[in-house]
């Protein structure tokens, strides 16, 4: 059940694109040492596209209907509930080296262990957050009683 909502489809893209980061976080880590390595990064990807085409549907009654979540602008100030542009897939971006090492390496490892804490960070407030709305769902289902 929790596949069909939204909200979890986002999370579970979330905590796959950190997996794979992490991997290439591990990567760069451990060719520090390699002559002309070049450190590489993933690009988050964009949840607009995840929110925009697969809003959640609430069935209704035991016909089999369902009516579509969709995001609403409430003041015009807010952002608008659609996405127009097109998101990035998971793919390898190669960054700006701006320090090299004599060999040529441009890891600098005080940065991706910086960017690796950050990622662990991120991790556990998704992981937090991936539970207690399954505890929600839970409650909801059985009940504040029991």
């Amino acid at each position: 059940m929790p596949n069909d909502l939204a909200l979890f489809q986002a999370m579970y893209k979330k905590m796959d694109w950190q997996t794979e980061r992490q991997k290439v976080l591990a990567e760069n880590i451990a060719n520090a040492d390699t002559p002309n390595y070049v450190p590489r990064d993933l690009k988050e990807p964009d949840f607009r596209e995840l929110l925009q085409g697969s809003s959640s549907r609430i069935p209704f009654g035991g016909t089999g209907g369902s009516y579509r979540l969709t995001l609403k602008t409430t003041q015009s100030g807010h952002q608008g509930g659609s996405a127009d542009g097109a998101a990035d897939k998971r793919h390898i971006a190669q960054r700006e080296v701006y320090e090299t090492a004599p060999s040529g390496n441009g890891v600098i490892l005080e940065e991706q262990l910086l960017k690796a804490n950050e990622l662990a960070v991120d991790h556990r407030m998704i992981t937090s957050l991936y539970q207690k709305n399954v505890n929600l769902l839970r409650t909801a289902i059985r009940g504040s009683g029991q």
